[in-house]
């Protein structure tokens, strides 16, 4: 199997994990849900008492990532997500420099994606693959 045969698939603190993965790659596709631009974006939205500039260990830093995949990126994102904001998705997404396309799933919080699009969820995701 190579690499363009390859789909890297990250959820929340995994899309971090998926856009190491994916920098500078060839595969066929990043897939990316509920996921931040960086750790300490998140952390500042969640913890607001935190003074700017803790120290946190590894950053995850998707923003600056993104842009060095060299597939094609999904965004799947729901737009009620109590935990990473929809913005942040649309971020990675305005970020994402190659074949792109966003998935903002209506009344989605951050744990039901899947369930709150149903059927659509594999469709939609099935249809991006289709095309690469």
């Amino acid at each position: 199997m190579g690499e363009d045969e390859i789909v890297i698939f990250g959820k929340s603190l995994g899309g971090g994990v998926a856009c190491e993965i994916a920098r500078d790659k060839g595969f066929k596709a990043l897939v990316l849900e509920s996921t931040f631009t960086s750790l300490s974006s998140v952390a500042r939205k969640l913890f607001p008492f935190l003074p700017k500039g803790v120290p946190l260990g590894e950053t995850y830093d998707s923003i600056s990532k993104i842009g060095r995949a060299r597939c094609p990126v999904m965004i799947i994102h729901g737009d009620r997500d109590e935990l990473i904001p929809l913005e942040e998705g649309i971020s990675l997404y305005e970020a994402a420099p190659q074949a792109k396309e966003l998935y903002v799933v209506p009344g989605a919080g951050h744990n039901d994606v899947s369930m709150a699009a149903g059927p659509e969820y594999v469709r939609r995701i099935a249809s991006f693959l289709a095309g690469r």
